[in-house]
């Protein structure tokens, strides 16, 4: 359903701006909700992230999201940071192919329980298709992230208002499931 009403948005708007190449350089706040496996409950909290394409192939990017909940009484806070790099590689023109690697500090802080705190550093790798639709304005991507031997699958889209604002839809299955709703600005 969020994304019929995502494609419909971008549909009334197709004149405002159209994409010719996939698109990078951009700043995004998000609604972030995510459910851990093994959890019934879902972690909500919000996120920011950018990326910005340093030279024609290398696209660097950084975020950080901190959701939080209620387990049994306690408040539970869960927080990540990751930055990263990826190699751009244009397929056609409105497809391109990004691999990367990135770096990722994850902690975890319950309430009234210091022995319950944990954080964790690792290393994670990438690699997805991006794609420009020319006859809307929407670009799309996908890809697997590997980090510490669980495997995600994940994508976004983003519906363009203006050359310089769109939404943003953002999903991913793995190792738990979550789910991002925003908006973003490109330069």
């Amino acid at each position: 359903m969020k994304t019929i009403l995502l494609a419909t948005v971008c549909l009334l708007f197709a004149g405002q701006a159209m994409a010719e190449r996939p698109r990078y350089n951009r700043a995004t706040l998000e609604y972030v909700s995510v459910e851990p496996d093994g959890y019934s409950e879902s972690f909500d909290g919000f996120g920011v992230s950018g990326e910005y394409r340093v030279a024609p192939e290398v696209l660097v990017s950084a975020s950080y999201v901190t959701v939080s909940d209620e387990i049994l009484g306690y408040d539970v806070d869960v927080s990540a940071f990751s930055i990263g790099g990826d190699y751009i590689i244009e397929v056609q023109h409105e497809v391109d192919v990004l691999v990367g690697a990135f770096l990722v500090r994850s902690e975890a802080e319950v309430s009234g329980s210091s022995d319950s705190d944990s954080d964790d550093t690792e290393i994670g790798i990438q690699a997805g298709v991006r794609k420009a639709i020319d006859q809307l304005p929407m670009q799309f991507e996908g890809g697997l992230t590997l980090v510490d031997g669980d495997i995600s699958i994940g994508g976004s889209a983003a519906c363009f208002f203006t050359d310089e604002v769109s939404a943003h839809l953002s999903i991913a299955f793995g190792d738990g499931e979550s789910f991002g709703l925003g908006g973003s600005y490109w330069f």
